[in-house]
């Protein structure tokens, strides 16, 4: 702390030299800062709205507006506005996927995460494979296993509509939905 003089009141106080060094700590308190700006034109004076550019200046300023980054419809690769992408949408990262993952349970996965593998890898199923019916409603075509052990084999499922899927699950499995 150093000890410093007033300008308007000259009363002796203590400041930092940080405050010295940014051009501030001249004035003992907010009132004797008042005081001195009393009288004097603030900087932006008459400024208020308008921009005094010279014509080089105003067409500098054209053309980074109209033909840059910044120009509308552009994506600036922010993820949280509206219609822009996060850099990583629909990217595959061979890194972090399946058994690489940290947070791979493998066969200890549930339900309906072995459910969701299953429709990543298989896709959505279209048609029964028992009755021939085609998918009507999102969800009007199931994948159905075949042992109930729901592991992740690809070939233990098979497309079913609804009303085979739980004929299928009553005779062959012994289940009742």
């Amino acid at each position: 702390m150093i000890k410093i003089n007033c300008l308007i009141c000259d009363k002796v106080f203590e400041t930092h030299q940080s405050r010295i060094d940014i051009g501030k700590g001249k004035f003992c308190s907010k009132k004797c800062s008042n005081m001195f700006k009393l009288g004097k034109t603030p900087w932006n004076k008459g400024l208020k709205g308008v921009q005094k550019w010279t014509p080089t200046k105003y067409r500098q300023m054209k053309e980074l507006m109209t033909g840059n980054s910044f120009s509308k419809g552009k994506n600036l690769g922010n993820t949280n506005a509206r219609g822009h992408k996060p850099w990583n949408k629909g990217k595959k990262m061979p890194q972090l996927s399946n058994e690489k993952n940290s947070n791979w349970k493998g066969e200890k996965a549930s339900y309906m995460a072995i459910h969701s593998w299953v429709r990543r890898h298989k896709g959505k199923p279209i048609k029964c494979i028992y009755c021939g019916k085609e998918k009507t409603t999102p969800k009007s075509i199931q994948w159905a296993n075949r042992d109930h052990t729901y592991r992740r084999i690809l070939d233990d499922y098979i497309s079913l509509c609804v009303s085979c899927h739980r004929k299928y699950d009553i005779k062959y499995n012994g289940y009742s939905l």
